[in-house]
């Protein structure tokens, strides 16, 4: 039997700077450091705030009217990526990090297991080489002339 499409849902997935002192935390690329991810109700009237933190999932409403466009909603140096989720009726994986990471793509329906950190993530929304990361060629040539 083939897996059933169970919902398809609009999300803006965010991506910031971390305001923890977390020594990994700071190791990773800026403003790929934390995730979250926003949608809008049923309705419109509000939007929904899905925000994972290391202790605890943080989920608010917030009025539309308040904040008319995503951009008004998030901050300054935020990278906005909108998203349509289709999720699939499948098992998750059960071995896995819980972090922000984690919480996004089970919104998402995503089981990439390989992706661990946000800008993985990042990449693998935008369709770059599913969350691994690509040598650039300027690194390539770098790496040549060391050699």
């Amino acid at each position: 039997m083939g897996d059933m499409l169970k919902a398809i849902e609009d999300y803006y997935i965010i991506f910031t700077e971390s305001g923890s002192e977390n020594w990994l935390i700071k190791r990773l690329r800026k403003p790929y450091q934390h995730v979250l991810a926003i949608k809008k109700s049923p309705g419109k009237r509000f939007w929904i705030v899905i925000n994972p933190i290391i202790s605890f999932t943080y989920v608010d409403i917030v009025p539309v009217k308040d904040f008319p466009d995503i951009e008004s909603l998030v901050d300054k140096n935020a990278v906005i990526v909108p998203y349509t989720a289709s999720i699939i009726d499948k098992s998750r994986h059960t071995l896995c990090v819980i972090n922000c990471v984690e919480i996004v793509k089970s919104l998402l329906g995503i089981r990439a297991f390989w992706i661990l950190t946000p800008y993985q993530l990042f990449q693998y929304l935008n369709g770059g080489n599913h969350g691994r990361r690509k040598k650039r060629n300027s690194e390539r040539q770098e790496n040549i002339q060391k050699t």
